[in-house]
């Protein structure tokens, strides 16, 4: 199973300047097209509760981390609840089996869910958007982040391998991948 991250971010490193804001109320046209056209090519995207209920789509393959949650709790056909503190990846990934294999999976945040990725090391390559809007506070990329996203996903193992421009505004589109 291979894991890509992807979110949409403000110059100063923050995902939404609130809880259950959508990227949508100020992410640019040409990333929220690339995004939207890409999240339905993976086999399950991971996000937590409020990600889930922000963007909701019963349509959509999805495992839905959230601490309430008792173990392992199908509440719809193909959204599987999980408390990722109590239930192992490995488990996750055989419950998820049977609707469809986990081959390629997304992860869309918000914070704690990128957190509890990284810090076990399972993300190979990242999607990071960075919009020319800044926020001043709000919800950070990573806990504890300090300053620039991209600084910080260097420094934890990760090399810059493509770099483009979505837009005239100065919308970039930065693909990470895990140095091995």
């Amino acid at each position: 199973t291979t894991f890509t991250m992807t979110a949409v971010i403000s110059a100063d490193g923050y995902i939404a300047r609130r809880a259950g804001e959508h990227p949508g109320a100020w992410a640019s046209a040409e990333e929220q097209a690339r995004f939207l056209a890409e999240v339905p090519c993976y086999d399950w995207a991971f996000m937590g509760r409020t990600t889930h209920e922000t963007a909701l789509r019963k349509d959509r393959r999805r495992v839905v981390f959230s601490r309430t949650t008792a173990g392992l709790e199908w509440r719809e056909a193909t959204h599987l609840w999980v408390d990722p503190n109590q239930v192992s990846l490995a488990d996750i990934l055989a419950a998820l089996m049977p609707v469809r294999p986990p081959r390629r999976c997304i992860v869309l945040g918000g914070t704690t869910v990128h957190d509890w990725f990284l810090e076990r090391d399972r993300i190979d390559r990242i999607e990071l958007t960075i919009e020319p809007v800044r926020f001043g506070a709000g919800l950070p990329f990573l806990t504890g982040q300090q300053g620039d996203a991209t600084t910080e996903l260097l420094a934890r193992g990760f090399a810059l391998i493509e770099q483009q421009e979505l837009n005239r505004q100065g919308t970039r589109l930065l693909v990470l991948a895990r140095r091995r």
